[in-house]
Parts: structure tokens; C-alpha cells; sequence
């Protein structure tokens, strides 16, 4: 078994390199790669969620905090930007 400090380096150093593919891909617009990376990396989780060592079990935790928050800010905007262009075209209508 990995010792728990070692364990919760390689889920940060995880996190760094999924945050840098990421990047890379958003920029080169290539979604169905981004859509791949992330299933992947969200599939993977889970099996430090509940292992011995409690600061890996906090940093994935809040990983998971931080991509739902965000998850949760991208709908917002989404239903705003729907809800604008709905009063816009009423607006029109009008």
C-alpha cells in the first residue's frame, strides 16, 4: 500500500497534469477530447475517495466540490444567456 503522504502528492500532481490537458485541449477546441479526458479522470476518483489516509480522502473531495461548483456557475450562465436571448427575441416580437 502507498504510504498516505505519498498517496495524496500523486492525486495533487493528478490534478495538475488533468488541469494542463485540459487547458491544452479547451484551447485547440477539441470538446470531444475535453469530454474523454474528464469522464476519465471522473471515473478514476473514486478509488482514492475512500482510502485509509484522510488528507487524499479531503483532496478529492474537494476536487469534487470544485467541479461541481463550477459545473453549477456554467448552468447559471447557460440559463442566463438562454433567458437574455428569450427576452431579446420578445423584445423583437414586439
Amino acid at each position: 500500500m502507498i504510504p498516505g503522504a505519498l498517496l495524496s502528492v500523486f492525486i495533487q500532481n493528478m490534478l495538475k497534469l488533468y488541469a494542463l490537458q485540459l487547458c491544452k485541449l479547451e484551447a485547440e477546441e477539441d470538446w470531444d477530447s475535453v469530454e474523454t479526458l474528464d469522464n476519465l479522470f471522473c471515473s478514476k476518483l473514486p478509488e482514492f475517495q475512500y482510502m485509509d489516509h484522510l488528507e487524499a480522502q479531503e483532496r478529492v473531495r474537494g476536487i469534487y466540490q470544485k467541479k461541481l461548483s463550477k459545473l453549477i456557475i456554467f448552468f447559471s450562465h447557460v440559463i442566463f444567456l438562454l433567458c437574455s436571448n428569450m427576452l431579446q427575441q420578445n423584445t423583437l416580437k414586439e
